[in-house]
């Protein structure tokens, strides 16, 4: 598939989804951690979420790290480096997606640190790319690294889960709002909405999880 992109000049990030116990207890991590059932056939995960990448959370915050998790996703970026991180069509690389809303953030950041320090000394032409875990914000992010070379901050636009709308405009108006608030504004790096979609609302068939109250 690379060679594939590097026939036709399309350019590849490597985005990780998955990480080892999960780093949002999305199903989209590999992982939908934390569900109960209600009855037969019915259950319900997203007010129980339990994310167990970062280390243990206890409703409220992380009173303890996982560093062989933290350690092994550190491996993992090793490995897709070695493996094609000189490929003419790899530009960029996020060594985690969509960390969820509640991560220990000076974990998460010293996690950056260390993973960009690696594609910097394997090709310094590799951008990094780096999710906001749902914080868009300067006054959380810009600390991160003293520079802006070559780094790029990843946020999400999800239409569907906002209040309801009844005009195409109002949409509109709302992702722009998103993109030029204050809070977006201040990030001193280049933004990227690496996901975004073009669905209005949830009502589709088990958008959110089969049966999943």
């Amino acid at each position: 598939m690379l060679d594939l992109c590097s026939t036709y000049g399309i350019q590849v990030l490597l985005d990780v989804h998955a990480l080892k116990d999960s780093q949002n207890g999305y199903d989209n991590s590999g992982k939908a951690s934390g569900f109960e059932w209600i009855d037969e056939t019915h259950f319900k995960h997203w007010s129980i979420q339990d994310p167990e990448w970062m280390g243990h959370w206890n409703g409220e915050i992380y009173d303890s790290i996982n560093f062989d998790n933290l350690i092994w996703a550190v491996d993992n970026v090793k490995n897709l480096l070695d493996l094609w991180g000189n490929h003419p069509a790899v530009f960029a690389l996020q060594p985690v997606n969509e960390p969820w809303e509640h991560s220990d953030i000076p974990v998460l950041k010293d996690f950056y640190r260390v993973t960009r320090q690696l594609m910097r000394e394997f090709n310094p032409e590799l951008t990094f790319v780096f999710h906001d875990a749902f914080h868009t914000s300067g006054s959380v992010w810009n600390d991160l690294f003293e520079d802006t070379e070559k780094i790029a901050l990843d946020t999400h636009i999800y239409m569907a889960w906002e209040t309801p709308k009844t005009k195409i405009s109002e949409f509109c108006e709302k992702i722009l709002y998103f993109l030029y608030n204050e809070d977006s504004l201040s990030i001193k790096y280049d933004m990227w909405v690496g996901e975004w979609s073009l669905a209005t609302d949830e009502c589709g068939m088990w958008l959110d999880g089969m049966n999943d109250e």
